[in-house]
């Protein structure tokens, strides 16, 4: 995988491609993340395909371009960047906030698309309360209180069962929270406050979609993913949810792996899918006090906050179209 900045129109784009193969798939982190999340998918993947990650504008290392960044904007820099390596054509897959860029990508830029993977993600808009959690969780940035939504948002995003095992995937989650700049986490929740439905777009296109949703998802409970997959009946192959994963806050797989008679750690023997999503957060925030961190925690445990509208899978509901 090549490691490098390239220009995607006017704006900068930290990217990784592995730089071979017919067919491309690229990989769009969410909210909170960055391309590193899917670097321990990356062996599974380049040996079949080109593989390109990338980091968003506004997290990771990529820059950020001003107060909002619209979907439609996170699109066209994605198709922008993807002329620039030469891609013609990928499959599109987007996690959780990088989904709705998907979307936006499927609308503006179909003709570029081999397939979309909407991965914890759905194509509704966020509902009025959601929109106005998002600006709660963007006064909280703005009074310097990021350290406690790390504190809270990356647990949250695991089945409590998982947490003991997935504990260094929070830790690296937590540790993102923390390295992603003020102004671009506040420029992608303004983003995604104006982001439209597509669900009509969706039934509309040509392009093969696919969902992956999850059983045991605390943020798209098992009824909202049925109830979003049965309003796509396009989708020709049906649905199925069932207890495969876990639920979790990152994509990265859990690396089980052997030791040799050295002790040295072999390569990983089983990938498990562990995906976040991008959660508006249901907390009352005021900025001249500290004490609101049990309602954050209390907002990220809950089951039912945001579930019309994002989602972390934790087992698998898939349904495709095409």
């Amino acid at each position: 995988m090549i490691d490098k900045f390239i220009m995607a129109g006017p704006t900068a784009l930290h990217v990784c491609d592995s730089q071979q193969g017919d067919r491309c798939v690229v990989l769009l982190h969410g909210y909170l993340e960055s391309m590193l999340v899917w670097e321990d998918f990356i062996p599974f993947l380049y040996k079949e395909v080109r593989v390109v990650t990338l980091d968003l504008p506004g997290h990771g290392i990529s820059v950020v371009a001003g107060e909002e960044h619209p979907m439609e904007f996170l699109a066209d820099t994605v198709a922008d960047g993807l002329r620039e390596l030469g891609i013609e054509r990928c499959t599109l897959v987007g996690h959780s906030m990088g989904g709705y860029v998907a979307l936006a990508f499927c609308e503006r830029h179909p003709e570029m698309l081999d397939g979309l993977v909407l991965l914890s993600s759905t194509p509704n808009a966020d509902t009025p309360e959601k929109a106005e959690n998002r600006r709660r969780e963007i006064a909280l940035v703005k009074a310097g209180k990021k350290e406690l939504l790390a504190r809270v948002a990356p647990e949250a995003g695991f089945a409590e069962e998982n947490r003991p095992r997935m504990k260094d995937y929070i830790e690296d989650l937590t540790e993102q929270v923390f390295v992603t700049e003020d102004e671009g986490i506040v420029a992608l929740l303004n983003g995604m406050i104006a982001r439209k439905d597509r669900n009509a777009m969706l039934r509309e296109t040509k392009v093969p979609v696919l969902f992956i949703l999850g059983r045991k998802d605390g943020y798209i409970p098992v009824e909202a993913a049925e109830k979003m997959v049965a309003e796509h009946p396009e989708a020709p192959i049906g649905s199925k949810i069932r207890d495969t994963w876990a639920s979790s806050k990152s994509p990265r797989p859990q690396r089980k792996r052997s030791s040799d008679s050295s002790g040295r750690k072999n390569g990983p023997e089983k990938a498990d899918l562990y995906v976040p999503n991008a959660a508006g957060n249901s907390i009352e925030y005021d900025a001249r006090k500290d004490d609101f961190l049990p309602e954050l925690r209390h907002a990220h445990d809950s089951p039912g906050i945001g579930a019309e509208a994002d989602g972390s899978p934790s087992s698998e509901t898939i349904k495709r179209k095409g």
